[in-house]
């Protein structure tokens, strides 16, 4: 079958609350693509089954990684790994630091995403970075109501990031 065919499928199994079924779609996939793919295709399924892989933020990080390696300026991947980094539970995984870098590069890629705005607002605060967050945040919030992707909990995750870089020991 057509690989966006397969692609889509995966997308409309994961909707419907099928993650293990759209992974293991996307990994046929891949297992199934010919040496010579077009990299830059292949990135975009790596950062897919990274966004898909909510569960295991371990297996995430590595979908990001590879897509990242394939194609440096994936905006997608580098917008959701941060959110990943940034708002992980486990210690092991949360890195506010290294989202804020990898929040910056995507939205140098897209400015006009509201939602990568978003996420480098969360990411900086998380770093200690407030004042840049907070305007950040305001750029976020005006970007929302023109890309029609308004985010009314935004303010409250910047504070709760802040308030978890202010408590860590």
């Amino acid at each position: 079958a057509d690989p966006l065919d397969r692609i889509n499928y995966a997308v409309a199994l994961a909707r419907e609350g099928k993650s293990a079924e759209a992974l293991a779609q996307l990994d046929r996939l891949l297992s199934d693509a010919p040496p010579d793919s077009d990299p830059l295709k292949l990135a975009d399924v790596h950062a897919l089954k990274g966004a898909m892989t909510t569960g295991d933020p371990v297996a995430a990080i590595e979908s990001f990684e590879t897509a990242l390696g394939l194609n440096s300026s994936h905006a997608e991947a580098l917008n959701n790994f941060a959110w990943l980094l940034v708002t992980s539970e486990q210690s092991g995984i949360y890195n506010p630091r290294r989202a804020v870098e990898l929040a910056r590069k995507a939205v140098r890629l897209r400015p006009d995403e509201t939602n990568f705005q978003g996420t480098l607002a969360v990411a900086l605060a998380g770093d200690g970075q407030d004042d840049e967050a907070a305007a950040v945040l305001v750029e976020a919030q005006r970007l929302g109501p023109i890309n029609g992707n308004v985010n009314p909990q935004l303010p409250d995750l910047v504070r709760a990031a802040q308030s978890r870089h202010t408590a860590k020991p």
